[in-house]
C-alpha cells in the first residue's frame, strides 16, 4: 500500500502542478484578451473621431466650393456704373 500511496501522491502533485500551470496560462490569456479589448475600444473611438473630423471637413469644403463658385460667377456679371471722357492735347508733352 505504501507504493500505491506514493504513486497516488505523485499523481496528485503532478495534477496540482498541471492545474497551476493551466490556471497561470488562463490568467495570462485573459489579461492579454482584456488588453486587446481595451485597445479595440481606443481604436474604435479614434476611428469615430476621424469620421467626425472628415465629415466636418467635407462640410467646410462644400461651403468653400459654393462660395468660390459664387465669386467666380460674379466676375462675369459686372455692370458699368458711369462713363467719362478724358481729352488730351494732341502732340503735347505737358
Amino acid at each position: 500500500m505504501d507504493e500505491l500511496s506514493e504513486a497516488s501522491k505523485g499523481n496528485e502533485n503532478a495534477i496540482k502542478d498541471m492545474d497551476s500551470q493551466a490556471q497561470a496560462g488562463i490568467q495570462t490569456v485573459q489579461a492579454k484578451a482584456n488588453e486587446a479589448g481595451r485597445k479595440a475600444i481606443v481604436a474604435t473611438q479614434k476611428g469615430e473621431d476621424a469620421q467626425q473630423m472628415a465629415q466636418k471637413n467635407e462640410t467646410k469644403i462644400v461651403k468653400l466650393e459654393k462660395n468660390f463658385n459664387q465669386k467666380l460667377s460674379n466676375l462675369d456679371s459686372y455692370k458699368s456704373i458711369d462713363t467719362s471722357s478724358i481729352n488730351f492735347k494732341l502732340n503735347s508733352v505737358n
